[in-house]
């Protein structure tokens, strides 16, 4: 009897320290890319102001298409709060899947292109962040670039941000690397 109750235990031990590793490997393949865009969401969380912020109790972000951006963006926003709400980070493999009043909407690279149809449809204080260059001029509000030294960055589109009753910080468009 000892004997299985101890081949349990080492069972569990053994299983516990295999998802720990597998946890350890996922986060080893997030790349800078990933890191700089979930940091970036994050903190365009807190540098921009939103027309429904201060009642707000959840400040929910759609994460489309990028499980690695979303893993991250899960541990930065894990047990913090943005003014007196609580971060909710969600995770859509596709637009379709979008649900509920998100304050930022990320699209993915592969999902980008859909950022027309979603700001068509959504009402005021969505901010869109794309991963494609040259979505600021379909209606997203920020948008993620590589400038002519190979760098991440982003631009924002202040009119976009105007036209979704958003209030960009003078902080934040000062890390742009262009606001148009």
């Amino acid at each position: 009897m000892k004997t299985g109750i101890y081949t349990t235990a080492i069972l569990i031990c053994a299983f516990l320290l295999s998802t720990k590793s597998l946890t350890a490997q996922q986060t080893q393949q997030i790349s800078t890319t990933d890191r700089f865009i979930a940091y970036s969401l994050y903190n365009f969380s807190k540098l921009i102001d939103w027309p429904t912020s201060a009642s707000a109790k959840t400040f929910q972000i759609a994460v489309v298409g990028d499980k690695r951006v979303y893993a991250e963006l899960i541990d930065l926003a894990n047990n913090k709060k943005i003014g007196n709400a609580t971060y909710k980070i969600v995770y859509c493999k596709n637009i379709d899947e979008i649900s509920g009043y998100n304050q930022i909407v990320y699209l993915s690279n592969m999902h980008s292109g859909k950022v027309g149809e979603l700001v068509r449809k959504s009402e005021s204080g969505v901010l869109f962040v794309t991963e494609r260059e040259g979505m600021t001029k379909h209606g997203s509000t920020i948008c993620f670039v590589v400038n002519d030294k190979g760098m991440l960055g982003f631009e924002i589109a202040r009119d976009n941000a105007v036209k979704s009753k958003l209030s960009i910080r003078s902080q934040l468009e000062r890390m742009a690397s262009s606001v148009i």
